[in-house]
């Protein structure tokens, strides 16, 4: 399937599953989560889903099932980077104590912390904030747009 095609149909499925998510009440944790950052983010998180989706979810994986968990684990490095990338460039003095405070520690602690901090953003955050379920909708529209075309 050409780029530009499969591109549309990652757009498509992340908006359905978007809507879907927002139906069942999905985003109100990651609402409580982020408070008034919430649109930016999810704003970004939208973007890089949409873009690792298409570049992932090609050849025989379009059509297999898959598509699901691939999309659910999408997830997880989409919303660790919209983290990083609006903090870092719009709310840089949160991103900046964050930082430091690698910076103050010592020896054994630094590396904890550092461990406390990858694991915060690249895995507790994206599943507290229900970003694996916005994946597995994004993967369920997009497979059974993807079998209804093909028909």
């Amino acid at each position: 399937m050409p780029i530009i095609h499969r591109f549309t149909l990652c757009l498509l499925s992340s908006l359905v599953a978007f809507v879907g998510a927002t139906l069942i009440g999905a985003g109100h944790p990651a609402e409580k989560l982020l408070h008034e950052w919430y649109a930016g983010v999810l704003t970004l998180f939208l973007i890089f889903f949409v873009i690792l989706m298409s570049a992932a979810l090609r050849g025989s994986l379009e059509r297999s099932f898959w598509a699901i968990p691939i999309s659910a684990a999408l997830c997880y490095p989409a919303a660790a980077f919209a983290y990083i990338v609006y903090f870092s460039s719009l709310e840089p003095q949160r991103f900046v104590n964050a930082v430091n405070q690698l910076q103050w520690s010592t020896g054994a602690s630094a590396v904890v912390r550092l461990f406390d901090i990858i694991f915060l953003i690249f895995f507790i955050g994206p599943t507290v904030s229900l970003a694996w379920l916005f994946g597995v909708l994004a993967g369920g529209v997009f497979l059974l747009i993807r079998r209804l075309e093909l028909r």
